[in-house]
């Protein structure tokens, strides 16, 4: 591998064999990188491979600017929520810092409202000081959005607010009874065994909490001695036709990402012992070391992972869960200050990449590349 990179450079040089004074020193750099780590240097550079399916792109500044005086402190997360019913909609949460030495805590968030074409619809901002726009993001079924504890109109006007339930996961829209059900960890727990959830109904409005319960991710007499080897919830999708659920898990001390299926009414009913027997049986386990960003969709799961990559993953839509042909790789970033969200599945007519690049303050939307 060392010796055709170094051909390579003796042919970038002048036709008398010395390097010309004039190559740049980016050149240089470039080409000595070349030599030292071989020709897959040119697959790690910072530009991404979906920049060619770039489509619309705004810039926020004037939006965001005065949220913080400081914007590199302020958390951004990019979120979409669809179902086949529902109009799509953008969501970015921007989070300045809630306290400081001078003041008492009080959220500052604020929830910026974008259809599918990132034509700017409203900015919302939480009813009380201690409401937060934090997970889950989901549609209801009465058409109207829920983030966090608080219920919005698909247009960003805050309609009310829930009783605080400490579940901060996932969640899906049933449509069988229906309901929209929230999926997470214990309140406060790391990782886990177990997963709580929460089924609201609606209507009428307001909401209510309507069946509650535990979900094992492994049964109890069949789990490690520790909890080093526990759970993260990554995200879940709801098969409408087949009323299953897909399960997207983290073994972050494994460096594993595992995903498993069950039938929704044997969850809610109880009947369900675990989403899988034991530790190696998930139907899908594959090597992610504390992935940047995950979704899921109900063809499979998009993946950025730390080296830069991304990929998109295919599983079967119904049935027994298994992965379908190899996945698609293109180079992503490694860049945290930038937030990803994707429209993707059979349930959405059109299917985008976007990204929002806190650093420029640009949100951009992208064109199938998977």
């Amino acid at each position: 591998m060392v010796k055709r990179p170094l051909r390579c450079i003796r042919g970038a040089f002048s036709r008398t064999g010395h390097c010309r004074a004039r190559l740049s020193v980016t050149a240089l750099v470039m080409l000595v990188a070349v030599a030292v780590v071989g020709c897959d240097f040119l697959l790690t550079t910072p530009f991404p491979g979906f920049l060619g399916y770039t489509d619309i792109s705004v810039d926020l500044t004037s939006r965001i600017e005065s949220l913080h005086s400081n914007l590199g402190e302020v958390e951004f997360v990019l979120h979409t929520v669809y179902t086949n019913a529902d109009v799509p909609r953008l969501i970015l949460v921007a989070e300045p810092p809630s306290s400081s030495q001078s003041d008492a805590f009080s959220y500052r968030g604020r929830a910026f409202f974008f259809d599918e074409d990132l034509s700017f619809l409203n900015v919302a901002s939480p009813s009380g000081e201690l409401d937060t726009f934090g997970k889950p993001f989901a549609y209801g079924p009465d058409g109207n959005v829920l983030i966090g504890n608080t219920i919005l109109s698909p247009d960003g006007e805050v309609l009310g607010v829930l009783p605080y339930q400490g579940l901060e996961g996932p969640a899906v829209l049933e449509t069988d009874e229906p309901s929209t059900v929230v999926f997470a960890l214990a309140p406060g727990s790391y990782s886990g065994y177990d997963l709580e959830w929460l089924a609201y109904r609606t209507p009428p409005f307001p909401w209510s909490p309507d069946t509650q319960g535990t979900l094992p991710i492994l049964p109890p007499g069949n789990r490690p001695s520790s909890n080093d080897r526990a759970y993260q919830i990554l995200d879940v999708v709801y098969h409408q036709t087949t009323e299953e659920m897909t399960f997207l898990l983290s073994q972050p001390a494994a460096g594993r990402i595992v995903a498993a299926r069950a039938s929704w009414p044997a969850i809610r009913d109880g009947l369900l012992d675990a989403l899988a027997p034991s530790e190696g049986s998930f139907p899908i386990r594959i090597d992610a070391d504390r992935p940047l960003d995950v979704h899921a969709d109900t063809e499979g799961f998009f993946l950025r992972r730390r080296d830069g990559w991304m990929e998109y993953r295919r599983w079967t839509p119904d049935g027994p869960l298994e992965l379908q042909g190899s996945e698609v790789r293109i180079v992503g970033d490694r860049f945290f200050r930038r937030a990803y969200a994707f429209f993707s599945g059979p349930d959405v007519g059109n299917h985008y990449m976007y990204r929002f690049d806190a650093s420029s303050r640009v949100l951009t939307r992208y064109r199938r590349w998977w």
